[in-house]
């Protein structure tokens, strides 16, 4: 059974509601963590810390993790609807390579960290990655995404190289579904894949974000089997659409968010085993 602890740090989250009032940003710091947030985007931040998931020879890509550190962002975006919870992961990277299976490399903890340097070594066009549709069989043309979701990698948006204060990764917006279905706004997130300058921690956001295009819901009667014969064109238009707004046209913005990825630092001494 995964094994947690809440570090509630009640004084702390006190002091940073007393502090969104008076000023613009606000710094969070726990233990060798810290970053900046605008006020209008969450009243505090909590951390939460799970044990690892030791894999076993049976045990799916799904099931197991490293330790690792999140951090919730509490009534993120003015409590918008959304389906993800709003969160930064940092996962020490000491013992990624205990979670590696060789026949499915990809879709591994060891997996992601690899391909995620080879992109930030290589620095390729990252709008070359375009997500298999759902059904077909290539998954390397996906971005890098911890954790490692029971679903598809339906489209990305927006990518971009983005650094922070020691250390380097690639944002973008994307969708995970596990079937062809109609994307509703509360639907898309921005994730944030990095890594420390060491490669001794991984960084992950997944913080939901809104286009203001996509609907809020799906109307009664509507025809999936009309739906999925023209997806393909529904995806490629979507993605086209969500391509050419402006970063303040999302909420919360593109820069916003981009900018509490930037002020991220981590103290760089290896965790030891």
């Amino acid at each position: 059974m995964m094994k947690w602890k809440i570090a509630v740090l009640l004084g702390a989250v006190l002091m940073v509601i007393g502090q969104a009032a008076a000023q613009e940003q606000t710094t969070f710091e726990y233990e060798n963590i810290s970053f900046s947030y605008p006020s209008d985007l969450t009243i505090g931040v909590e951390a939460i810390e799970y044990s690892e998931l030791v894999p076993q020879l049976s045990d799916s890509p799904f099931s197991i993790t490293p330790a690792y550190t999140e951090f919730f962002l509490a009534d993120y975006n003015n409590n918008a609807e959304a389906f993800h919870e709003p969160r930064i992961l940092i996962y020490p990277t000491y013992n990624f390579e205990t979670f590696q299976n060789n026949d499915f490399p990809v879709f591994t903890i060891n997996g992601q960290r690899t391909m995620l340097q080879t992109i930030l070594a290589d620095t390729p066009e990252l709008n070359d990655y375009v997500p298999p549709l759902i059904g077909e069989s290539d998954p390397f043309e996906i971005l890098p995404m911890l954790p490692i979701f029971n679903a598809v990698q339906v489209f990305r948006s927006q990518p971009e190289y983005v650094d922070f204060q020691n250390g380097s990764g690639i944002r973008y917006i994307t969708y995970y579904s596990q079937a062809i279905n109609p994307i509703i706004d509360s639907e898309l997130f921005y994730t944030f894949q990095g890594l420390t300058d060491d490669s001794a921690y991984y960084i992950a956001a997944i913080l939901p974000i809104q286009s203001g295009v996509l609907p809020t819901v799906i109307d009664d009667g509507f025809d999936i089997d009309a739906f999925s014969a023209t997806y393909t064109d529904y995806i490629s238009e979507l993605v086209n659409t969500l391509d050419g707004l402006e970063g303040e046209a999302f909420s919360p913005s593109l820069e916003t968010l981009d900018g509490v990825i930037t002020s991220l630092f981590i103290d760089e001494a290896q965790p030891e085993d």
